[in-house]
């Protein structure tokens, strides 16, 4: 069922997005400096059971990243986790849930080739159907089956009292995913996950922001 599914799409797009730490916006005359690296592992998990009314989707994104503001690096690897349950047969959303949880080095494992990954560890999630909240243990590895590809971006704005200088260069590789992803006693990833539903990569970006006093 295609409404389902576009809730997964949404949940890993924003997954990203909360990934990525926020940059404060400068004060008048100040420049600001961001920077943010970061090796990723992603996976999209489809699968019926065999009545072929329930539909189970699953997804996860891993992230081991460096960033800097205006200082030291710090890194902060994270994992996010979002399940989907559903009849289509009877149109009942059965679950929907949402989790993250940083990581320790031994729990989230990537090459900084991009040719493999591994992801060991167990979330909490919370169900907005049940209004509750369990964990999901998750066991997965990634490997590349692809060659790298490689976008870059750089853009400059300009406006009065404002000038921002953005890049940002981003190197992918294909991958096939398989393990488990258990929770309520189901695995939600019984079958493995191939490329574009799984995705090794690292992305660089920059942004410097200055303003000036308005007169």
């Amino acid at each position: 069922m295609k409404t389902f599914k576009n809730y997964l799409l949404t949940g890993g797009l924003l997954c990203v997005a909360l990934a990525l730490p926020c940059r404060s916006a400068a004060a008048p005359g100040q420049t600001s400096h961001f920077k943010f690296a970061g090796l990723t592992a992603s996976a999209f998990f489809d699968s019926f059971d065999p009545t072929g009314c329930v539909e189970t989707l699953a997804s996860v994104f891993a992230i081991s990243d460096r960033t800097q503001t205006m200082g030291r690096p710090e890194a902060t690897p994270t994992a996010f986790v979002s399940l989907f349950q559903a009849d289509n047969c009877t149109f009942t959303l059965l679950v929907s849930a949402f989790g993250s949880a940083d990581l320790s080095a031994a729990t989230f494992q990537i090459k900084q080739n991009l040719d493999s990954a591994t992801l060991n560890t167990s979330i909490d999630v919370f169900d907005f159907v049940s209004g509750t909240t369990f964990p999901v243990d998750i066991s997965l590895s990634w490997t590349g089956t692809g060659g790298l590809t490689v976008s870059k971006f750089h853009n400059i704005t300009r406006m009065p009292g404002l000038q921002e200088n953005s890049t940002f260069t981003g190197t992918s590789r294909p991958a096939t995913a398989s393990g488990s992803m258990t929770a309520l006693g189901t695995n939600f990833a019984p079958n493995p996950a191939v490329f574009p539903a799984a995705e090794l990569d690292s992305v660089k970006t920059g942004d410097v922001t200055i303003t000036h006093p308005s007169h």
